[in-house]
């Protein structure tokens, strides 16, 4: 893959990308300002507040980005992306979008790996996508999880040229889908894996480079997990959500649960640990319901602190959290992606002492739905006769005409019509200078070029009297 500023074909460059994919993996967090999603074949980061985007970009025609991740301090961003030779793993920093290293998924040959030459063989592994990327705390290891058929789970060492460490192929263990694989924040060597009837630990070891299991009482033979989450407090707790609704909270052995919660309103599709007191969040399937849990240290368990539903009531199918430092008081911000491909901001924690009811409001969406833009962009467009559409170089303007007589300039970063102009027959054509001060116009009967002004178009020059 590349940046946006090293990629340019044909003298055409990528400006801007309306919608996202709605995916459970296509999501992350930069900072307190930055969000990353995928769309299509690129990655699309984007500024929450100034809605400005970059990009990561694909260098396959046939790329598709597959999972994403960011590590725990926000330094790196790894790109999971399949191609039509190989899958790989590519870790960007972060505030650059430089390539650091690519992890090449098809260079290993997973079965219980013995020794480190057995991970450079070349031969393809059957990996299948990858479809879970996670970093451990201190960033110098990343988890890959490919899916199927094998489910080739690998720990890939940063700190040696991105060398694979240990890896295995789950299928060998089970049979049963899987869904995600995480790094626990308090123990690089200790990994999870959740899925379908299935939640398994291993501890990765430092000696042999082999996933070894960690026994669990956990029973699993009628819950379909759908989404986990490690804690990073020191308690290092594994928060397990189910399309049944119910959580599960595994103590910090990992070895057997400490609590059982329900969601009533159905599916459990996202979970995010709450970076301010504590806690996590659950995002779900239905009704576009997010609930913020919270530890009650005198008894030691978490409870329901708040309920919020967004607007239109969209199932959520990607959640994160982000901290928002703004004067005297400290807010969290919840980040949806929904599934009409929409991404969505509310607030979720306004103070730290005091949570009220009244505090949790407003909704801003920083994504709007493909179909939402391309409705107001379908607005402008004449329900008969042919449309002509070009696009102005140096700022953000469209220009639409057709058969209607009527010109519209549409500015696609506030996505409203800037300007309207009606003229006495129908339209031929039409092409912008590329500064955006002029547009040339044809009509059945004449060629106007137009000053663009801020408020109108004005006739800079016409000729009339051409040929039929």
């Amino acid at each position: 893959m590349s940046t946006e500023s090293a990629k340019e074909t044909n003298n055409f460059r990528l400006h801007h990308v309306l919608g996202t994919r709605a995916t459970p993996v296509g999501l992350c967090a930069l900072n307190d300002e930055r969000i990353a999603y995928s769309s299509a074949s690129c990655v699309v980061i984007q500024n929450v507040t100034t809605r400005s985007q970059h990009f990561i970009e694909s260098d396959d025609d046939y790329g598709k980005i597959t999972a994403m991740a960011v590590d725990h301090s926000r330094n790196l961003i790894g790109v999971a992306e399949k191609k039509v030779a190989s899958n790989a793993v590519t870790i960007y920093d972060s505030d650059t979008l430089e390539c650091k290293c690519t992890l090449v998924q098809e260079n290993i040959n997973s079965s219980d790996t013995k020794g480190m030459g057995a991970h450079r063989d070349g031969q393809n592994s059957s990996s299948g996508d990858i479809i879970f990327i996670s970093f451990s705390k201190c960033s110098t290891k990343c988890l890959v999880l490919g899916g199927p058929p094998s489910y080739t789970l690998t720990m890939w060492d940063m700190d040696r040229s991105a060398a694979p460490f240990a890896s295995i192929k789950l299928c060998n263990i089970t049979k049963k889908e899987i869904i995600s694989a995480a790094v626990c924040p308090t123990n690089d060597n200790l990994v999870s894996i959740v899925g379908k009837k299935i939640m398994r630990l291993f501890h990765v070891s430092n000696k042999n480079g082999k996933f070894l299991p960690v026994k669990n009482n956990l029973k699993t033979e009628s819950q379909n997990f759908s989404a986990q989450v490690w804690l990073a407090s020191s308690s290092g707790e594994l928060i397990l959500g189910a399309d049944s609704g119910s959580l599960t909270v595994m103590g910090a052995d990992s070895k057997e649960a400490k609590q059982s919660l329900k969601v009533e309103h159905g599916p459990i599709s996202s979970l995010a640990a709450c970076p301010i007191g504590g806690g996590f969040v659950v995002g779900c399937r239905r009704g576009g319901l997010i609930l913020l849990y919270q530890r009650s240290h005198k008894k030691d368990i978490y409870s329901l602190r708040s309920t919020i539903h967004l607007y239109d009531k969209p199932g959520i199918v990607a959640l994160l959290v982000m901290k928002i430092q703004g004067g005297s008081n400290t807010m969290c911000d919840a980040i949806c992606l929904t599934e009409n491909r929409s991404i969505i901001k509310t607030p979720l924690i306004y103070s730290n002492d005091d949570y009220e009811d009244d505090k949790f409001f407003g909704e801003t969406e920083l994504v709007p739905s493909l179909n939402r833009s391309l409705r107001s962009i379908d607005s402008l467009i004449p329900h008969s006769g042919s449309l002509f559409v070009d696009c102005c170089t140096w700022k953000p303007l469209v220009a639409i005409g057709g058969y209607d007589g009527v010109v519209r300039l549409f500015d696609y970063d506030t996505k409203q019509v800037v300007l309207t102009h009606r003229l006495d027959d129908s339209i031929c054509n039409l092409s912008f200078h590329p500064s955006g001060n002029y547009l040339l116009v044809s009509t059945p009967k004449a060629v106007r070029l137009y000053s663009v002004l801020t408020d109108k178009l004005t006739v800079y020059w016409q000729g009339e009297d051409l040929p039929q």
